[in-house]
C-alpha cells in the first residue's frame, strides 16, 4: 500500500511532520523514484539498481560493483538554508579503515554537487571517511560533525539537522553537535559571507554515490524535509522503526565482567535476543540471550568473558530482525611494550658525522659546517646561523620497533641545539628534541651523551641537527643506533603505604590533544589505539612518571566531539582510563578552551559591535569598547567566564567528562588550564566590561560606576573609573565571582566522587614580557590577581593551585629585542621565590613545567615564507623534511633538573608536571627517575622546613603513624654536603632502595649530586635537625 496515498492513515502513524515538510520522499520500493518531490522528480540512473531487504520493505543496495547513481534535481527538493536529511544506513564493508584522506575509501549516502570552492556554499553532504561518519553543510567557518564509528552489518538512522550555519547529527537517536576549527580569532561577518557563493552552480544531490565513492552498504526511507525536524520527533521516528536500543558501558575492557544494556522504547512488547559475533562473523558460543521487553522496559544484563583478545559485535534483534551492532574490543592482559630487569639493545651501528659528510647518500646540510675539537674527542659542527643543520640517513630492521638513540655532544660554550628524528618519507613527530649547554648552565668541558626512545614510524630514516638559535651553534661527536629487545624495564617505584589515596606526583602534561602524534602508530581506531597507549604506559613507567594531564576539551570543545583539531578514536577518554586502571597509571582531564560552541557567530556584525549591543551577550567587553576582534594567544579572552552561557558550556563540557571519568580508579580529576586566552579566567585587567558585570559589581559594593550607558563603547569608560582610585575593590570583585565559579565546579566535580580535585593551573603571567612591570617582584602575583584568581578564596580541600614556568623562555626568546633588563630578568626569574607565590599556603603545591614549543617551518617546501623562519628545506632525494617542527630543547646532562629542584628552595613541592605538545622529558630520564622515585616515596603530607643554613640544601621532615619520614634536597648545580641528626641513636630506611642504615646519635654526613633529591624514614617519632657541612 502507498502510504502517501493516504494521507489522514499517514498522519495518524508517522512522527514525522506534517506531509507539508516533506520536500522529497525516496522509500525504495524496488523503485528509485521519489514517492513524493515538491521539485522534478525524474532521477538520472546509472549503473544497475539492487534492491534487497530494507529497515521496511526492500531498500537499495548501492556499491562498487554494481556502480549505481542516483542524480535528482535540488530545486524545490532541497533547501540549503535550512532543512533535515533523514534516511537508514546499513554499511556492508569488511575491512576496517581509519579516518582516511585516501579517496578510495570514502563513501557518499548523501551529497549535493559540490562547487571545488565550497565554503559558504551551504553544500550538504552526508559521508564516510575510512569507518567514520561525517555531515557537512559547508558554512564559511567548516564546521562539521565527525567521529561517529559505523560498525558493518547494523542498521543505523541517521539525521542531519540544518540552519544558518548550525547543524546536528543524530545517529539511532543519538546527538552528535559540530565540530568547530580551532581558528579562535572573532572575526566579523556580514550575514551571509558569500552571498555570491550561493549559486545555480549547486543544482543536483546525489544518493547513495558521488564522483565514484560508493555508499557499500544499503539505503532506505530517505527523506528531505523543508524544515529543522525537532529531537522529538527524530526519536520517535527511530523507536517506531527500531524500538530495541542497546548500549555498552564501555566499548574496551580485558577479560572479566562485561555489561550492557537491552531498552525497548516503543509502545509494545518486543521479544529481545542477543549475542555476542567474533570478528569472522561466528557467533562466539553460549554468549547469547533473549528474553521479553515490555514497553519502556530496559534490562542489564551481566557476563563474564574469557575471551582472547580482538574485536567483537554485540548484536541485538528484536522480533523483526532489524539487528543493532556496537563494536566490543577485548584488550591484552600484557603489556608487550614492558620487560623485566634492565634493558636489553642491539647495536645496529655507530655512526661519526665528520666521517659520513662525504655521502650524499646519507648525508646533506645548509650552512658552513666545522670540525672541533673536545680534549680527544672531534665532532661536527653546525653553522652558528639560525637554521644551520645537517642531515644523516640511517635505517632500522622493524619499521614499527623501539629503538634507543644515542648522541655525544660536546659541553664546551653555549648551544642551543635541536635534535630531530624522522621518517624521511613523511612529517614524524616520534622524537623531536635538543640540548641547552652554557650560559645559565654552566658547562662541564666534557662530552656528554644523551640517550633518546624513538618509536619509528618506517625503517629509513634520519636524524637531523640544527643551531635552533644564533651564534649557540649544534655539535654532534657520534650517533649510536640501538634495537631494544624485549621492551622497556618498569622503574616505577610504588608509594608509600601512607594510607592516603592521594600520592605526590611526577607526571607528563599535554597543552595540545598529540598523544597521537608520538609513538610512530595510527592510533585513531582499534587495534592502532591499544598499541599508543601501551607505548604511552611503557614509557611512563620507564621514566618513573605516574601521572598524565592530557586535554579532554581543548580550543573548541571536547576532543572527542567538538573540537577537529586532532583525530581521536572512539571512546578514547574510556579506552585510556581503562588501560591506565589496569597499569595503575594516574590521569587528570585538562581544560583548555578558548571558543563557545554555543555562541552564534552571527550576532558578530560590524552594526552589533558599533551599536553596544554585544554586551549582553557571553562575548568579553575589552576597555576598548568593543569584543577581542582579531585576538589570540597572548590577548585577553573572547568570551566572559562571568557570563551564565560560559559557565553552563563549561559545567555542561565537565558533566561529559565526569560520566566517563568517574568509574575508573585511575581518574583522578579536572585541571583548569587558564593561559590568558582562555574563556576560564577573565584573562587580565583590560577585560571584562559588560554591562552584566557593571551592574552586578554596583549591587554588590555599593559603588557607583558613571558612564553613559547609552554609549556604545561605555566600556572604556567603565575601565576608566573601576582602574582609578576604586581598582583594589574591583579586582577583589572580579576575584570573589570567579572563585565562586571555580567552587561550583569543584563541588560539581566532588559530588561524582569525593576523592576526585579540581586543579587551577595558571600559565597567564610568564609570556607577557611586553608589560612594563614584567620585572617586578609582584608582577606575577598581581597578573594572576587581575585574571580573577585569588588564591585565598580558593581554600579547599578539593582544589588544587598550580604554578606553571617556562624553563625554555630565556633561550627561546634569543635574538628578539626585548626592553631593557628583560631577557636578564628571564634567565633567574623562577629561581625568585615570589615567582611561585601561587604555592603559599597550599595543602598540595603543584608545579608545571611549560614546555616552549620551538616551532619552525624551515623545512616545509610547500610555503615560500612563514612567520617561525623562511623555508629553506634540505636538499635530498632521500630526504622529505619535517614541514613543521614543534621541538622540545632540555637543559644538558644534571642541568635537565634544574627547574624539577629549585621550587623545593621555597615550598614542599607535592606534584610535578612537565610537557607541552609532544612529551617532553626525552633525554632526561637518567637524572628523572632517581628524582621521582624519591619524590612518590614521601607520604602526601605537609612536611615543614629544617633549618639547615644554606638556600641551596633544604631538609624537610613529616611526622605521624609511628614514623618520621625526611628528606634533603639539593636545588644548586654543584654538589653539596649536609649532615642530618635524628636526635638518637637510630635506623634510617632509605625510602627508594629499602637499604637500612644505622646512625648515631651524632647522625650522618650526606652527599648532595646537583640538583638531586634523598628520602629517609625511620620507626617512631623523633626530631630532626641539620646543618651544611663539605662535600663528604
Amino acid at each position: 500500500m502507498n502510504r502517501f496515498l493516504f494521507p489522514l492513515l499517514f498522519l495518524a502513524s508517522s512522527s514525522w511532520t506534517l506531509l507539508g515538510d516533506v520536500l522529497f520522499s525516496l522509500p525504495f520500493e524496488h523503485s528509485v523514484l521519489p514517492e513524493r518531490a515538491m521539485g522534478d522528480r525524474n532521477a538520472d540512473i546509472r549503473g544497475t539498481p539492487e534492491y534487497t531487504a530494507g529497515i521496511r520493505g526492500s531498500g537499495i543496495r548501492i556499491h562498487s560493483g554494481n556502480r549505481t547513481r542516483l542524480r535528482y534535481s535540488l530545486k524545490g527538493n532541497l533547501n540549503l538554508e535550512r532543512g533535515s536529511l533523514s534516511l537508514w544506513y546499513k554499511p556492508e564493508w569488511r575491512k576496517a579503515f581509519v579516518r582516511t584522506s585516501d579517496p578510495r575509501q570514502w563513501r557518499t549516502l548523501f551529497s549535493v554537487n559540490r562547487p571545488p570552492k565550497r565554503l559558504g556554499t551551504g553544500a550538504v553532504f552526508l559521508w564516510c571517511h575510512g569507518d567514520f561518519l561525517r555531515a557537512d553543510i559547508s558554512d564559511d567557518r567548516d564546521a562539521y560533525i565527525d567521529g561517529i564509528q559505523l560498525v558493518p552489518g547494523g542498521w543505523y538512522h541517521l539525521v542531519l539537522v540544518w540552519e544558518n550555519g548550525r547543524s546536528v547529527l543524530y545517529v539511532n537517536g543519538k546527538r552528535h553537535e559540530q565540530m568547530l576549527p580551532s581558528i579562535c580569532p572573532l572575526k566579523i561577518v556580514s550575514g551571509d559571507p558569500h552571498p555570491e557563493k550561493r549559486t545555480d552552480r549547486i543544482h543536483s544531490f546525489f544518493v547513495g554515490s558521488y564522483n565514484g565513492q560508493w555508499a557499500n552498504g544499503v539505503i532506505d526511507e530517505l527523506t528531505i524535509h523543508s524544515e529543522p525536524l525537532s529531537e522529538e520527533k527524530i526519536l520517535a521516528e527511530k523507536r517506531k522503526v527500531l524500538p530495541l536500543s542497546l548500549e555498552l558501558s564501555h566499548h574496551y575492557g580485558y577479560p572479566g565482567p562485561f555489561r550492557f544494556l537491552l531498552k525497548n522504547e516503543g509502545g509494545t512488547e518486543i521479544s529481545a535476543e542477543w549475542s555476542l559475533i567474533a570478528e569472522n562473523g561466528s557467533p562466539v558460543p553460549g554468549v547469547n540471550g533473549s528474553f521479553p521487553l515490555r514497553a519502556g522496559e530496559e534490562r542489564c544484563v551481566e557476563r563474564t568473558l574469557s575471551l582472547s583478545p580482538g574485536r567483537y559485535f554485540l548484536e541485538a534483534k528484536d522480533s523483526s530482525g532489524v539487528p543493532v551492532r556496537q563494536e566490543y574490543w577485548i584488550l591484552r592482559e600484557t603489556n608487550s611494550h614492558l620487560a623485566k630487569g634492565p634493558m636489553k639493545t642491539i647495536l645496529l651501528e655507530r655512526i661519526d658525522p665528520l666521517e659520513i659528510r662525504s655521502n650524499p647518500d646519507r648525508f646533506a646540510a645548509k650552512g658552513t659546517l666545522r670540525e672541533g675539537r673536545l680534549g680527544k674527542r672531534r665532532y661536527l659542527e653546525a653553522g652558528g646561523g639560525r637554521c644551520n643543520r645537517f642531515a644523516i640517513r640511517f635505517s632500522v630492521p622493524d619499521p614499527e620497533g623501539l629503538y634507543w638513540i644515542e648522541y655525544d655532544y660536546p659541553d664546551d660554550r653555549r648551544r642551543t641545539a635541536e635534535v630531530l628524528v624522522q621518517n624521511c618519507r613523511k612529517n614524524s613527530y616520534e622524537l623531536q628534541s635538543g640540548y641547552c649547554t652554557g650560559d645559565e648552565y654552566e658547562n662541564s668541558g666534557r662530552i656528554l651523551t644523551s640517550g633518546n626512545l624513538f618509536f619509528a614510524s618506517g625503517k629509513d630514516n634520519a636524524i637531523l641537527v640544527m643551531t635552533a638559535r644564533a651564534d649557540a651553534p649544534a655539535a654532534i661527536s657520534e650517533i649510536r643506533i640501538h634495537q631494544i629487545s624485549g621492551g622497556l624495564p618498569d622503574r616505577l617505584r610504588n608509594t608509600p603505604e601512607s594510607g592516603d589515596s592521594e600520592t605526590r606526583n611526577v607526571g607528563i602534561y599535554y597543552e595540545d590533544p598529540a598523544l597521537n602524534l608520538g609513538f610512530g602508530i595510527d592510533p585513531r581506531m582499534m587495534p592502532g589505539l591499544e598499541q599508543m597507549l601501551q607505548r604511552l604506559c611503557a614509557y611512563m613507567k620507564f621514566s618513573a612518571q605516574n601521572l598524565l594531564v592530557y586535554p579532554v576539551c581543548f580550543y573548541s570543545g571536547l576532543v572527542e566531539s567538538h573540537d577537529s583539531s586532532r583525530g581521536h578514536a572512539p571512546d578514547f577518554l574510556d579506552a585510556l582510563l581503562t588501560v591506565f586502571d589496569r597499569e595503575g597509571l594516574s590521569f587528570m582531564g585538562s581544560l583548555n578552551q578558548n571558543n563557545l560552541l554555543s555562541f552564534d557567530h552571527r550576532k558578530l556584525t560590524e552594526a552589533n559591535v558599533a551599536s553596544g549591543v554585544l554586551h549582553r551577550t557571553p562575548l568579553s567587553i575589552l576597555n576598548t569598547g568593543k569584543p577581542n576582534l582579531g585576538g589570540w594567544h597572548g590577548t585577553p579572552p573572547n568570551f566572559n567566564v562571568l557570563h551564565p552561557e560560559v559557565q553552563r558550556e563549561v559545567r555542561e563540557n565537565v558533566k561529559k567528562i565526569l560520566a566517563v571519568g568517574k568509574r575508573h580508579r585511575s581518574f583522578k580529576g579536572i585541571v583548569l588550564h587558564i593561559a590568558r586566552h582562555s574563556l576560564l579566567s577573565l584573562g587580565d585587567l583590560k577585560a571584562g566590561y559588560n554591562d552584566f558585570m557593571i551592574e552586578q559589581f554596583e549591587k554588590d559594593t555599593g559603588i557607583r560606576v558613571p558612564a553613559d550607558r547609552n554609549d556604545p563603547l561605555r566600556g572604556k569608560e567603565y575601565y576608566r573609573f573601576l582602574t582609578g582610585p576604586v581598582k583594589k575593590e574591583w579586582i577583589r570583585w572580579r576575584c570573589g565571582e570567579v572563585a565562586k565559579f571555580y567552587r561550583k565546579l569543584a563541588g560539581q566535580i566532588t559530588a561524582e566522587r569525593s576523592d576526585l580535585k579540581l586543579v587551577i593551573n595558571t600559565l597567564i603571567p610568564m609570556g607577557e614580557v611586553e608589560s612594563p612591570d614584567y620585572c617586578r617582584k609582584d608582577f606575577v602575583a598581581s597578573r594572576v590577581l587581575e585574571a580573577g584568581i585569588d588564591r585565598e578564596m580558593l581554600r579547599s580541600p578539593s582544589i588544587l593551585l598550580q604554578q606553571s614556568l617556562y624553563p625554555a623562555d630565556y633561550r627561546w626568546r634569543a635574538g628578539r629585542t626585548l626592553r631593557k633588563g628583560v631577557y636578564e630578568h628571564l634567565r633567574t626569574i623562577d629561581q625568585q621565590r615570589e615567582f611561585y607565590f601561587q604555592l603559599e599556603g597550599a595543602v598540595h603545591p603543584w608545579v608545571h613545567m611549560h614546555d616552549r614549543y620551538w616551532e619552525s617551518a624551515v623545512g616545509d617546501a610547500t610555503k615560500k615564507k612563514h612567520w617561525s623562519d623562511k623555508p629553506d628545506p634540505l636538499k635530498a632525494d632521500w630526504l622529505k623534511e619535517q614541514s613543521w617542527r614543534v621541538s622540545t630543547l632540555n637543559p644538558a646532562g644534571f642541568h635537565a633538573m634544574r627547574h624539577y629542584l629549585v621550587p623545593f628552595r621555597y615550598f614542599d613541592v607535592a606534584t610535578i608536571t612537565k610537557g607541552g605538545f609532544l612529551i617532553g622529558t626525552y633525554g632526561m630520564e637518567e637524572y628523572l627517575v632517581p628524582f621521582s622515585n624519591a619524590l612518590r616515596s614521601l607520604p602526601n603530607e605537609v612536611f615543614c622546613d629544617v633549618p639547615s643554613g644554606s638556600d641551596g640544601v633544604r631538609v624537610r621532615m613529616w611526622k605521624g603513624k609511628g614514623k618520621t619520614w625526611f628528606y634533603a634536597v639539593n636545588s644548586s648545580g654543584r654538589p653539596a654536603g649536609v649532615r642530618i641528626r635524628t636526635g638518637k641513636a637510630s635506623e634510617i630506611t632509605d625510602t627508594v632502595s629499602g637499604a637500612k642504615k644505622r646512625i648515631p646519635e651524632s647522625g650522618f654526613s650526606l652527599r648532595l649530586e646537583p640538583y638531586s633529591l634523598r628520602t629517609f624514614r625511620t620507626e617512631g617519632e623523633c626530631g630532626i635537625s641539620a646543618e651544611t657541612e663539605g662535600i663528604p
